[in-house]
């Protein structure tokens, strides 16, 4: 019999004095550096809780200071909602393949519900944080108030097998610097099975939603689903690769809404990559508005950026970057500035995109000048390439031009086929109702067959001497009709 069948089945007087024996047992365990139980013990805790609690459900623990003393690894540590909506403050260590889990009323788990556990971090403890991750941890069912740090940070050890979801983050303000709803930096090692899904981040003009971060020699997969953030002053998605690290991810059905409070430059999904590291990322189904229209001119619906001059400093700039994304059935709607910008600013670095089923609708760019902008590489750089795809996708409504391609310096390094070119695209995009021109190039031969323009030519601007478009045959009808 597991011991939490003994809490749902045993008296309370005999399941007080077991809690109490095992507790005393795990705490002598540990003073001598090995844990004590084969069996994952369970905990709870509650705001409010009577003090001299035992961790049982009759008698839960009123700190997480408490708890933290007591749990081993493998330990479920579960969160009673306050019977006076009271705060549960401090933050929590956990040991590897720990669980937090916040419960809803009856006991029932609050995944399944708006999370009514409410905790925060006021003390200097973990330097504000709320619940700093070990290897293989579960967090979900708890809503994150009043941030003032991160609100669940994983740095450095194995965070293979990390699962956060059904939490909240709210009301995070008075900060100086962005940080984030959920942080994981991995150092070294390959981390695999790590999600982050059904989460809501809201309301922090200092707070950015999940940052991935690899160094060194790390391989990291991730898998980000279901998450919505809305009125953030930092990104939904910061995917930042460093060193030779190697990231992976896959980005679903995420919904973003008025990121960049504050006038911040704050894309809402920024693959980010420095030195020799590579990313792999997937964003399936995403949908970006910005009804508030906040952020800077520089405030994108989404940027990949692989990094280089004259943007942060040398010891960051890529030379010999690879990112691999696809974008597939999203909708960017109404950013401020260039909806979808892609910028190969690295040395001998290669950048691959496909965008297939993908709407941007309204863009007023400010930037590169594209609903999709191209930066193929700047007059700083050398030897990169880049290609990009585009079929089945719309560009409606642009301030200034459909698509734009810019290929400086060196030129010509790009490959871009808007249909019927190398890359074999179908076309059968839609980009009309531009304000200056469908498609604007610089040292540029992109192949634009098969797609409707809203008229019988697209217009089309051109610089270099060798820049060409080649758009014949057009659709003779709207495709959408």
């Amino acid at each position: 019999m597991t011991l939490r069948h003994c809490v749902e089945r045993w008296p309370g007087a005999i399941l007080a004095s077991l809690m109490l024996a095992v507790a005393l047992a795990q705490i002598s365990g540990w003073a001598n550096g090995a844990p004590t139980t084969d069996v994952p013990a369970a905990y709870y805790v509650q705001a409010g809780a009577p003090a001299g609690g035992d961790g049982s459900r009759a008698r839960p623990f009123a700190s997480l200071t408490l708890v933290q003393e007591v749990a081993g690894p493998g330990a479920t540590i579960y969160l009673l909602p306050s019977e006076r909506d009271e705060l549960l403050d401090g933050g929590i260590s956990l040991r590897a393949r720990q669980k937090l889990i916040g419960l809803g009323p009856e006991g029932v788990d609050a995944a399944v519900e708006s999370p009514l556990v409410k905790l925060t971090n006021s003390t200097d403890h973990l330097d504000g944080v709320i619940v700093q991750l070990s290897a293989s941890n579960e967090v979900s069912g708890i809503r994150f108030v009043k941030l003032r740090n991160h609100g669940i940070m994983g740095v450095g050890g194995d965070l293979a097998g990390t699962w956060i979801h059904h939490n909240s983050f709210v009301d995070a303000k008075g900060a100086q610097a962005v940080f984030w709803a959920v942080r994981l930096q991995s150092e070294s090692g390959t981390v695999t099975g790590v999600k982050v899904t059904d989460n809501q981040v809201r309301d922090g003009e200092w707070m950015g939603g999940v940052q991935i971060i690899t160094q060194g020699e790390t391989r990291g997969f991730y898998r980000l689903e279901r998450n919505e953030f809305s009125d953030l002053g930092g990104r939904a998605y910061h995917l930042w690769s460093q060193g030779s690290s190697y990231l992976e991810a896959e980005i679903e059905d995420s919904k973003a809404d008025n990121i960049g409070v504050g006038d911040k430059n704050s894309d809402s999904i920024l693959p980010h990559l420095w030195n020799r590291s590579e990313q792999k990322v997937v964003i399936r189904n995403y949908r970006y508005r910005n009804t508030k229209q906040v952020g800077s001119r520089s405030n994108c619906a989404m940027e990949a950026f692989i990094t280089g001059a004259p943007f942060a400093g040398p010891e960051s700039y890529c030379n010999g970057c690879k990112l691999t994304l696809h974008i597939l059935d999203s909708v960017f709607e109404d950013s401020v500035t260039d909806g979808i910008q892609l910028t190969n600013y690295g040395s001998n670095s290669v950048f691959d995109v496909v965008i297939r089923g993908t709407r941007i609708l309204r863009p007023n760019p400010q930037q590169a000048g594209g609903g999709i902008s191209l930066l193929a590489q700047n007059d700083r750089n050398k030897g990169s390439r880049t290609t990009l795809l585009v079929e089945n996708s719309e560009v409606i409504g642009s301030g200034r031009f459909g698509i734009a391609i810019l290929d400086e310096g060196e030129g010509y390094t790009s490959v871009v086929d808007l249909g019927g070119g190398e890359l074999g695209s179908k076309g059968n995009n839609r980009i009309v109702g531009s304000a200056a021109a469908e498609i604007q190039v610089n040292q540029s031969n992109p192949v634009a067959r098969h797609n409707w323009w809203g008229r019988s030519r697209p217009r089309v601007g051109v610089e270099g001497e060798k820049s060409t478009v080649d758009w014949e045959p057009a659709l003779r009808e709207d495709p959408m009709r």
